[in-house]
């Protein structure tokens, strides 16, 4: 038997178990997404990725849903506040009062937080991730929100 037919032989059973293990690990993805954005803790301080979460106005409301590690949880009632609308980033909250990101709730664990993003105009809205690790609080953090044209 030949060298070549023999690498065939063998490719082919190679590439096969490489497809299968590429599909079993997108299916564990822990890829970050505006829509489903991951929070992390790095050397004690929050960090949100990706960061800030972009969505393009219209198409309809999408839910917004943050994840932790499992070992790191959301602060129960005020895990994730959206405290404004901003004109530019780290700038003063111009519209405390914001209608677009809406109905923001822990989930029973309080490893996911969700908000709904309407979609429905432009804007630069501030939030705040609180997290607590090991029964204690860490520095919140505020990242933003912006849903572009």
């Amino acid at each position: 038997m030949s060298k070549l037919f023999t690498a065939r032989r063998l490719s082919l059973p190679v590439a096969i178990a490489l497809s299968a293990l590429i599909g079993a690990c997108s299916l564990f993805s822990t890829r970050a997404t505006p829509d489903k954005p991951l929070v992390t803790i790095t050397g004690g301080k929050i960090a949100v990725e990706p960061e800030p979460l972009v969505f393009k106005v219209g198409g309809g409301p999408v839910d917004i849903v943050w994840r932790t590690d499992g070992k790191t949880l959301f602060a129960a009632e005020n895990g994730i506040v959206i405290d404004g609308e901003v004109a530019v980033k780290d700038g003063p909250i111009i519209n405390p009062r914001q209608d677009e990101i809406v109905n923001c709730r822990a989930s029973q664990d309080r490893t996911t937080f969700t908000c709904t993003n309407k979609r429905s105009r432009k804007g630069l809205f501030k939030y705040t991730v609180r997290l607590v690790q090991d029964g204690k609080p860490l520095p919140a953090h505020d990242p933003g929100i912006m849903n572009l044209e």
